[in-house]
């Protein structure tokens, strides 16, 4: 009995998720997109990943050509601590931004006595 309880609760979960999916506010979004030097408009998405031999779930960006991506989920505007990059042959990567941090003041260095000629 227990065994059919768990099966219909699956089963109904499966038959739901469509629902749920549709009245994501996330998914009605239009990505970022980003055209590349060559012409090419390509679209931000991100997607939540499990690392190997770690409990850690990290977070990746990438670009995608089709505006409809279903593995990841769209993006519409670039986080904060990112910048979008290009490489040589014109694929699109998020970048984290280099911080500018103050430049400490330069300790002032002690200055020795000048020596006057003949002392040693």
């Amino acid at each position: 009995m227990n065994h059919f309880r768990s099966l219909l609760v699956l089963l109904l979960l499966v038959s739901f998720t469509p629902c749920l999916q549709a009245s994501d506010p996330s998914q009605v979004a239009d990505p970022y997109s980003h055209t590349n030097s060559k012409g090419k408009t390509y679209y931000l998405f991100s997607k939540d990943v499990q690392r190997k031999n770690s409990n850690k779930v990290q977070t990746i960006y990438y670009f995608a050509k089709d505006p409809k991506n279903s593995k990841g989920k769209p993006l519409a505007k670039v986080p904060k601590d990112r910048m979008v990059s290009e490489t040589k042959t014109g694929m699109l990567v998020l970048k984290k931004k280099i911080e500018v941090e103050e430049e400490e003041p330069k300790k002032k260095l002690k200055k020795e006595p000048e020596k006057k000629e003949g002392e040693i």
